[in-house]
This record gives structure tokens, sequence and C-alpha cells, in this order.
């Protein structure tokens, strides 16, 4: 939920974002003012739901077009589902999350002050004035709708705090515990322009796994993998902190990495793709064991958060009118950001 958290920051700032709106190959046009969805008594009209998801376009289209043009709103995410109806949809489910944490903020003494109505009401007026009249209407850009948004940004981001206030904080060394280890990796294979992966023969092989032996015996000498390494300036020593959960390596290196002593060098190991000298460096690594414990209370809130907020979709829930949310296509426009140098040269 913090992600969430930081992306609705990021969100806020929707005020400074100019548009350019292109008609695609279907009608753009939606009635704003239909209904597409009820949460509780709440009515959620189309013009909020499409201009929610316009926003969250622009910021999409910007980044892969290059990568996937035309294409990406067919593209599958998962099976079966494509990024247009995983856009839409997680849309909604936003939606339903906004107006749940509106209708309980009172339980949180949560509330908005005049100042921040203010704030909320400029910065819709300032992208009404930002962008075109005719994107305006092709995005459902209009005041009510981006300061409609923008209030239900700010609620969501006030709420958390106080929906996460009695999560247990205390976590110990021993359940936060991060070692550390050093590495060095031959890799027994290689791939092509296509990314097509190629073995090494057995006798490439045999050769790897001989020069990994050679860097252990050294490694052993020096006492410190990572010096060597440093010292030889023929190999490059990587420093991994790490638990027995970790997936930043390969499995095999972290189970035995696990179990070894404070500067204790492993035997060599072989994976399917590379082979590996390994020495654990520390049995707690401090500054990596202060930020697991901050991962750790992270998770408790967004444990928290998250059953607070499903236990009251349970309670009140979300009903989708799906003939009126059809009329929303994302594939009919085109919505990118204009940049800053572009309206300069307009200008």
């Amino acid at each position: 939920m913090k992600k969430m958290i930081k992306k609705v920051a990021a969100l806020a700032a929707v005020a400074a974002m100019t548009v350019t709106a292109l008609v695609g190959c279907a009608s753009s046009s939606v009635d704003n003012s239909a209904v597409v969805a009820t949460v509780g008594e709440t009515e959620i009209t189309t013009g909020l739901v499409n201009f929610y998801i316009r926003y969250q376009q622009s910021s999409i289209e910007s980044m892969y077009e290059a990568y996937y043009g035309d294409q990406i709103w067919s593209l599958e995410i998962e099976e079966g589902v494509t990024y247009e109806e995983y856009l839409v949809d997680t849309t909604m489910d936003m939606l339903e999350e906004y107006y749940l944490l509106d209708a309980h903020k009172a339980d949180y003494e949560v509330s908005l002050s005049e100042d921040e109505l203010a704030a909320i009401d400029e910065a819709a007026e300032a992208f009404v004035k930002a962008n075109k009249d005719d994107v305006i209407e092709k995005i459902s850009g209009q005041k009510e709708y981006v300061a409609e948004l923008l209030r239900l940004f700010t609620i969501s981001e006030k709420m958390y705090e106080p929906m996460t206030a009695d999560i247990n904080r205390e976590v110990s060394d021993d359940e936060a515990a991060q070692k550390r280890l050093a590495y060095v990796g031959f890799s027994i294979a290689s791939y092509d322009e296509n990314g097509v992966e190629t073995k090494l023969s057995d006798e490439e092989i045999a050769d790897k796994k001989k020069e990994a032996e050679d860097v252990l015996a050294a490694a052993k000498a020096n006492g410190s993998l990572y010096s060597y390494a440093e010292e030889s300036e023929d190999y490059t020593a990587h420093q991994l902190t790490f638990d027995a959960e970790s997936t930043s390596i390969a499995e095999e290196v972290i189970e035995i990495a696990d179990k070894l002593a404070e500067g204790e060098f492993a035997e060599v190991i072989e994976t399917d793709a590379t082979i590996y000298v390994v020495q654990l460096e520390s049995l707690l690594d401090v500054d990596a064991t202060a930020t697991e414990k901050d991962n750790i209370i992270l998770e408790r809130e967004e444990a928290r958060y998250t059953e607070i907020v499903d236990g009251w979709k349970e309670e009140s829930g979300i009903k989708i009118d799906e003939s009126v949310l059809e009329q929303i296509n994302v594939k009919a426009l085109k919505v990118m950001p204009v940049e800053e140098e572009e309206e300069e040269t307009e200008e």
C-alpha cells in the first residue's frame, strides 16, 4: 500500500500535466453523467472513471509507446487479460477503495481543511486552463472530475497512517537478521542476440570450474574473497545481503551460504547457469538488518490496511453497470503528455 501512497502523491501533480488526445478508430465520446457504478449509496460517474483511466493512460503510453506502439493495449499481461482490460478493472477497484476510505474517514477523524480544499480547487482549475477544450471533452477533464479525483487521492493519503497506527512496530534482530556474502560468478552459458541460450561444452565447463577452484584457493589465502578480487583486477566480486527467504541469487547459493560461519568459504557451487565462489562475510549486516526491520513493519502496515479495506468491501461491495463501462474505449484515444519543450516551441 505504501507504493500506492507514493503513486497518489505523484498523481497529485495532475494540474501540471498537459495532454494531447488523438482520436483513434473508434468513438471516444462518453456520457459523463451516466452512473457506471455504486459503492454503497455512492454513485460513480462515467466522467470520473474516464478521466482517471485517461490520466493513467497518458503515463503508460508515454513510457511504453517506443516499445509496443499502438499494440500496448492489446497485449496480454496475463492469460486472457489484455492491458486495456487490466487498466479498466484496476481503476474500478481503486475507485471502490477510495470511496470506502471516504465513507469511513470520520472513523479515523480524517477530514480536509479549507486550505486543502482550496488547493484542490486551484489544481483542478490549473489543469483545465492548461488543456484545450477538445482535449478536455475527450478525456472527461472537466474541473469537477479532476477536483473529485484529487479529493479522493488526498483522503486516501491521509487515511493510511491512522488505519495502521495500532500494528506492532517492534522487530527483533533475530526476526530481521540479514547476512552478507561475497561471490564471484563464472557463467557457463552464452546468449545470442535473440536471447537464445547455448550452454558451454563439458570441457569448457570443466575449465571454468578449475578457474573457480583456483580463485577459491587464492581467496582463502588472502582471507577475503572481495579483497582478493579487487586486488587481482581479473575478477569482479559482488556483495549481497540475504536471509533464508532471499531470491536475489540462485537458491543453491542461499541455501549453502546460510549454513556458513562468519568468514567461512563454501566449496565451489555449480548451478545450471553459473559456477560460484562464495564467502560469508557477516552473520549480521547492521544496515541491511535495519532496512529489513522497516520492510517488516511496512508489511504489517499493508496487511492491516488490506484487512480493514477488505472488511469494508465485504460489507458494501461495488456494483458495476458493464453496459455503461463499455462506453470507455481505451484504444479509441491516444493520450500523451506534452513535453514542456514542445509547449515552449509552439508558443
